[in-house]
This record gives structure tokens, sequence and C-alpha cells, in this order.
């Protein structure tokens, strides 16, 4: 494990890991390792981290050899200049990848809402290298199609009860969809995340960005959404249908009642799905609850 620089350790430490993780930094990103077998790579969301597959690392890592990144500016990985700049973005991922699985190993990919942008990006610039991918609640969306939410943030002089208050409020209103499910250690993973955060990625993830590479992704695809993700503007519904006309060949899932951090609040219905995918195994269209 190597050491980082203080300035990137947020206030508040994630909760134990849930089985055992090499952590370190390769080509400049935060790398997270656990498993054996092919690689598959993990791509977390917007002001976050790989924590944001804290519960779907034990059944992956038990079927693959896990690299879970930190994007640029978030975790442990190096910063970029805050602006939003795509092809920066994408060379720091491209580096990570090469540092960590050699630059012509092939590898599964998996991503979390702004991390599918940077998926599908990449996927359509390296035909042959991502044999399969799976886009999870994907962002990249007009404006127009991302609903406001209301989020908080905390206060000075504020307690830790009432900091984690905060979070668990921003969970609520963006995350989550049902509010009983929000236990606290998705309120410490999301403080831990948010804290750690010092990229805006809302300007990678609220753009015109996914729809741009989407039709030039030629491996199998699947893409998946929680039917209440609080996102999408009006519902989730319009936004499936604009993606699957780009990707008709991807296999599409919903899980009913889910909202937006699909794999977290709903990970027994997620995490078969994603295990079928990204094995190969043949799948339908499915909804489930």
């Amino acid at each position: 494990m190597l050491t980082t620089d203080i300035e990137k350790q947020p206030a508040s430490p994630p909760p134990p890991d849930p089985i055992p993780i090499r952590h370190g930094v390769s080509g400049g990103l935060g790398l997270h390792r656990a498993g054996a077998g092919a690689p598959l790579v993990l791509l977390h969301g917007g002001a976050g981290s790989w924590t944001h597959w804290h519960r779907a690392i034990a059944p992956l890592a038990a079927a693959f050899e896990v690299f879970a990144f930190d994007l640029p500016g978030m975790g442990l990985s190096d910063d970029l200049p805050n602006d939003g700049d795509l092809e920066r973005f994408l060379d720091r991922l491209g580096a990570g990848f090469d540092a960590a699985l050699g630059p012509r190993t092939p590898f599964r990919l998996a991503a979390f809402s702004v991390g599918a942008v940077s998926a599908a990006a990449y996927a359509a610039r390296n035909a042959g290298r991502v044999r399969r991918m799976a886009l999870l609640a994907p962002g990249g969306f007009d404006a127009d199609e991302v609903q406001p939410l209301d989020m908080r943030g905390p206060a000075p002089g504020m307690s830790e009860a009432e900091i984690d208050a905060v979070h668990r409020h921003n969970l609520c209103a963006a995350m989550f969809a049902d509010p009983a499910r929000v236990d606290a250690e998705t309120v410490r993973l999301q403080r831990y995340n948010v804290e750690g955060a010092r990229y805006d990625s809302r300007k990678l993830g609220f753009g015109n960005h996914i729809k741009m590479f989407l039709p030039d992704v030629q491996c199998p695809l699947m893409m998946l959404w929680g039917t209440e993700d609080a996102f999408a503007n009006p519902t989730v519904e319009p936004r499936i249908a604009r993606l699957h006309a780009l990707a008709p060949h991807a296999e599409i899932h919903r899980i009913e009642g889910a909202g937006h951090w699909v794999q977290q609040e709903c990970p027994d219905a997620v995490n078969p799905i994603l295990l079928d995918f990204l094995r190969g195994r043949a799948a339908g269209p499915s909804d489930q609850r």
C-alpha cells in the first residue's frame, strides 16, 4: 500500500473493507484491487470514490480480478485542473489503466453515473480492448434532462451528528429512493466520498457527453437503472429510450423502486445481473424488485 498526501485524506474514514483489498496508486490514480481471474475495471460516480462499489466488490472479486479506480481529483488519485476538460480526463484514465493492467491487456468495464461517461468514451476509442461494458445509472445528459435537487452542504460550527444529517438528507434527495435503506454505513461512505472530492465532476456529468460516444461502442453492452432515479427529468424512461436508440444492441435492466445509487441501495437485485452479464451469460431485459 502506498502512503498518500495528507490533503487527499477526507475528514472521515470509510467503513472497513468488505473483503481484503490492496490499496495504492497506479499511474496517478487511486487503485483498489481484489480477487483473481480476468480483469474487471470499476469506475465510480461524481463526488465519489471506489467505495461507490462497496456492496458489489465481494461478489465481483469472487469471479474477477477487480481493479476499482478512483477518478482523477477524487479519492487517492492525483488532481487535475478543475475545468471539465474531457480529453485530459480520459488521458489520465488511460494512463492509469495502462500502468495497472499493461498497455494491451483487454478487460471488462463497469461504471456508475458520471463514471459511465468516461467508460463510454474509452470503450468507443479503444475498440477491442473493452470486452464487455456495464453502465449503471449513466450520466452525461443535457441540463434540461436533469432534475433539480434539494442538495445541502454542512455549515460552519455543525456537530458531527449534524454533518451526518446533512449527508443523510442528500442521500435521500439524490441517491436512494427509500429513506429506510439509508443506513449508517451508507452515510459514512457518502461523507467520506464528498469530503475527499476535489474535482467538480458535474462538468462531465451534466452535458451531452454520453450520447456522443455510445453509438461507437462496439462491445457487448448492458445498461441498468433504478426506476426512481432522482436525477432523471421527468422520469427514467425517456432517458432509457434515448440511450437504447443510440445503442440498440444494449441489454437493458430496471430495478423497480430503486434510486440513482442502485448498486448500494439494492445490491441483492443488481449484483446477480451484473455478474451474469460480465461473465457473458445470455440474459434478456429484466425488471427486479
